[in-house]
């Protein structure tokens, strides 16, 4: 997110991206830091709203720019419809199992379902936001066709702030401009928000015997800080948003993914499994890239929640009969 900040920020005002990425990472550091967890969650729907609107200016005046769906399906590069475009068929499944895995239960969400009333609640808010992402997700799709069609050869991590700029008025577009950058605040708040949040429900009761009150606080608040200064130097040193986002997912969905989902379903199995599964996942990942460079298209961080996956049901199973003999 801080990097799509920064290239937006780049593609209007002409301002390098790392600057722009720093200066979104010292916002939602701040936002997050100040405001907490309340603050995060209040902002979200407005910012979404903001993001929905932008959206569809931009695929509205886009469409009749490029005359209409006739028109932008002659515009287009051949093949572009295809199936798998320019991807072998193996590269896109992977892709699509990459990003498929690493947003099953990320934390944000999961953080967001626990705040619930009840069962109830959290089940048709997870449907909800399901249908709602289908709808954001197939917007963005239409939008890469758009900018496929109307600006060929543009960058692709541009292309979005090209073809506002390309196809908005001016006052519609600082609107699409405002609803793009609340999206991305806001998904960069909540992962921020979430990961200080565990840090002080989880971590933090581990080494220190008094975490609510002040000390709790300055604890969380300090830990917000360091997670956005990490975050900025990743965005800063990766070398693309589709890898930075990769990176994230190698990072913790081995280790994390397989474990969230057997404790959702109730299949929790106690420590052992859980650091089982996750020291399986890692390692996997990590000889399944490493060492096999990846085969079959198969991403790494695929393999390694496979594995963990395998490792997690063994164990977990063997626990469960364990305790229904004693």
């Amino acid at each position: 997110q801080l990097r799509s900040l920064g290239l937006l920020l780049d593609a209007w005002l002409g301002l390098d991206w790392r600057l722009g990425a720093l200066a979104g990472a010292a916002a939602l550091t701040a936002l997050c830091a100040a405001g907490g967890q309340g603050a995060v969650v209040n902002a979200s729907p407005v910012q979404f709203l903001l993001l929905v609107s932008g959206f569809l200016l931009i695929l509205l005046f886009g469409l009749a720019r490029a005359g209409g769906a006739a028109g932008l399906a002659q515009s287009l590069p051949a093949g572009l419809l295809s199936p798998f475009s320019k991807l072998a068929p193996g590269a896109a499944i992977g892709g699509f199992l990459l990003f498929m895995t690493g947003e099953t239960l990320a934390p944000p969400y999961v953080q967001r379902l626990l705040t619930g009333r009840d069962g109830r609640a959290a089940q048709v808010g997870g449907v909800a936001a399901g249908a709602f992402s289908t709808v954001l997700f197939a917007m963005c799709g239409f939008i890469g066709i758009l900018a496929a069609g109307l600006l060929p050869g543009i960058d692709a991590e541009l292309a979005l702030p090209a073809l506002m700029t390309h196809t908005l008025p001016q006052g519609l577009r600082g609107l699409a401009a405002a609803g793009l950058m609340a999206g991305l605040t806001a998904a960069g708040a909540a992962f921020l928000s979430a990961a200080s949040a565990n840090l002080a429900c989880d971590v933090l009761p581990v080494f220190m015997r008094e975490t609510s009150g002040k000390a709790g606080l300055r604890a969380a608040r300090a830990a917000t800080v360091l997670f956005g200064a990490g975050a900025a130097a990743v965005a800063v040193f990766s070398t693309g948003v589709l890898d930075a986002l990769a990176l994230a997912y190698k990072l913790w969905a081995p280790a994390v993914a397989a474990p969230l989902v057997a404790a959702a379903f109730g299949k929790g199995a106690g420590p052992r499994a859980f650091w089982a599964s996750a020291l399986s996942g890692i390692a996997a990942m990590i000889y399944w890239e490493v060492a096999l460079c990846s085969p079959f298209c198969i991403p790494s961080a695929v393999f390694g929640i496979m594995v963990s996956g395998v490792v997690c049901y063994g164990l977990g199973g063997h626990t469960a009969a364990g305790r229904s003999g004693a």
